[in-house]
């Protein structure tokens, strides 16, 4: 463990006490994780470089994460969520 992270977990007395100390560390860092991924998520738009298809696949792998991280996304949510984030030349992608 690097000297850093190592300085971030307050002493303890015994080892339960200091990996109870990291857990809660992670858990800081699951919220952050969450807020970065959950920004990312409705923020996202195609900007018309690249395949539709690869960005569309970027949004999915974000809902993954969040997945991952114990916040479900629906896949209804995710399909609305990606419409959204192209641009109207692919509104007829709405009515399939």
């Amino acid at each position: 463990m690097s000297d850093t992270v190592r300085g971030g977990i307050p002493k303890s007395e015994t080892a339960k006490e200091y990996l109870t100390s990291i857990h809660e560390k992670f858990k800081e860092s699951d919220k952050a994780e969450i807020g970065n991924l959950m920004n990312e998520l409705m923020t996202k738009k195609y900007n018309g470089m690249g395949c539709v298809r690869e960005h569309i696949l970027e949004l999915l792998d974000v809902g993954a994460k969040l997945n991952a991280l114990d916040v479900p996304m629906s896949d209804a949510f995710l399909v609305h969520v990606a419409l959204n984030s192209l641009p109207n030349e692919y509104s007829q992608l709405e009515h399939i």
